[in-house]
């Protein structure tokens, strides 16, 4: 091949006319889809409040339509996708048929983050990513002051716990609840705040989200993102947006969460693929054996009584539960790891997990906030399974994907200082149906 010929054949082919534009309009819908799925039970909760009834089976339609529309995108002509979701839903056909009742919530809980993933995966848009979380993060910030400052006006507009009554998540109003705000059931402090407790009061925001656990999570996923992208616009004002959410909520697991994965933004490179596949299974079993070494049933509403009481759940599970399998109904809400198993089996876990970890990395940043992401996941399973909900795993899901699939240029990467070290996580070598043939 001559010089002249190896200059022609390292040039990118012309993109076929149109191609651009609908790259681009295919991106902006995805964004919109991605930005509804945090927003549109606080669109529901405003109409519920003085215009219609939202029941479950709204809710549950609403859901439904955005999963459905989000697994068309993510279709492709080499079928993958299709092949996988083939899979896990013969999968959970044939373990839900060993159970006396149909559990449709179980193959909905883990189709978000199939769905969104493999979204994210083919149409990968980290730009798109950078402005969902800036500009969710406003729009938390702008309504959750609102709920803040004029509360009593503000639920006279999102009444969220008519809205949480008329959807069937709550039969009735608790006592403790009984002519107090209009608010979610967790969303006053009956002791003092965690964080800042000596500027604000007791009240803990839920903005867009109407509950504080999930508006905490997102403070958290909002802070990892700007941590991991370096080179993203306004990176310094989403932390800042992250942070507020967790001060906001008053969500003690999402500060100290963010503390804890911190570190990660530095060491990730060079830690294992192996450990992070592993790394759910050492959780279960250590949380398992706190459980079973526990002298009584008695637990603290903190951190380490949370962890107690994941165990104590962890040690209800019998066999067939740990399989997916069993004909028990178990209320296992406050235990993200005993719900995972109970909903769909030891196999199920390791089948998605492996997938997501085995799965290439193309890009640093995308290594990074997969570690980071996934450990924040790993960390909120110990008191919760609000990860499973489609105003915030939808966001999560489709950014690691996301990040997944776009690869930094050749050679470096987003910080200049040479492609990724380690075993872990480096961008993979483009694949040769992506490459340019050269002319000779």
């Amino acid at each position: 091949m001559s010089a002249r010929g190896a200059k022609l054949g390292a040039l990118p082919r012309p993109a076929e006319p149109g191609t651009a534009v609908v790259a681009v309009e295919r991106n902006d819908l995805i964004f919109y889809l991605v930005v509804a799925t945090a927003l549109f039970n606080f669109v529901l909760c405003i109409l519920n409040t003085s215009v219609m009834t939202t029941t479950e089976t709204v809710v549950m339609s609403c859901e439904i339509a955005l999963i459905g529309a989000a697994a068309l995108l993510a279709m492709d002509r080499r079928g993958i996708f299709a092949l996988i979701l083939f899979v896990y839903l013969a999968y959970m056909a044939f373990i839900l048929a060993l159970r006396p009742f149909l559990d449709l919530k179980a193959i909905r809980d883990f189709l978000i983050p199939l769905t969104f993933y493999a979204l994210g995966r083919a149409h990968g848009d980290v730009r798109g990513v950078d402005k969902a979380m800036f500009r969710l993060g406003i729009v938390f910030l702008v309504f959750g002051l609102l709920e803040y400052f004029f509360t009593t006006q503000y639920l006279t507009v999102v009444n969220i716990l008519k809205y949480y009554l008329s959807r069937g998540t709550l039969a009735e109003i608790p006592d403790f609840m009984a002519g107090g705000p209009q608010l979610f059931a967790s969303g006053l402090r009956f002791e003092d705040r965690n964080l800042l407790g000596f500027l604000l009061s007791p009240h803990r925001v839920s903005s867009i989200f109407l509950e504080p656990v999930t508006a905490g999570n997102f403070g958290g996923v909002v802070y990892i993102w700007a941590l991991a992208r370096r080179d993203m616009p306004h990176r310094i004002a989403t932390m800042a947006l992250g942070m507020a959410a967790i001060v906001l909520s008053d969500a003690r697991f999402g500060f100290y969460a963010c503390l804890l994965v911190t570190p990660l933004a530095f060491v990730a490179p060079y830690l294992p693929r192996a450990a992070w596949v592993l790394a759910p299974f050492a959780a279960i079993v250590a949380i398992a054996i706190i459980g079973y070494r526990a002298s009584g049933e008695s637990w603290t509403d903190d951190f380490s009584g949370r962890l107690l009481l994941a165990g104590l759940l962890l040690r209800r599970l019998d066999t067939a539960a740990i399989f997916g399998i069993s004909p028990a109904n178990l209320g296992l809400a406050d235990s993200g790891y005993a719900y995972t198993l109970y909903r769909v089996g030891l196999v199920g876990v390791a089948g998605l997990w492996g997938l997501l970890f085995l799965t290439p990395t193309r890009d640093p940043s995308g290594w990074r906030f997969k570690a980071m992401a996934t450990m924040f996941v790993l960390l909120s399973l110990t008191v919760s399974n609000s990860i499973y909900s489609i105003k915030l795993g939808a966001l999560v899901w489709w950014a690691i994907g996301t990040l997944d699939a776009s690869p930094s240029p050749k050679g470096t990467d987003e910080d200049g200082d040479g492609a990724e070290r380690g075993s872990a996580g480096p961008p993979e070598p483009t694949p040769a149906s992506d490459r340019s043939v050269g002319v000779t």
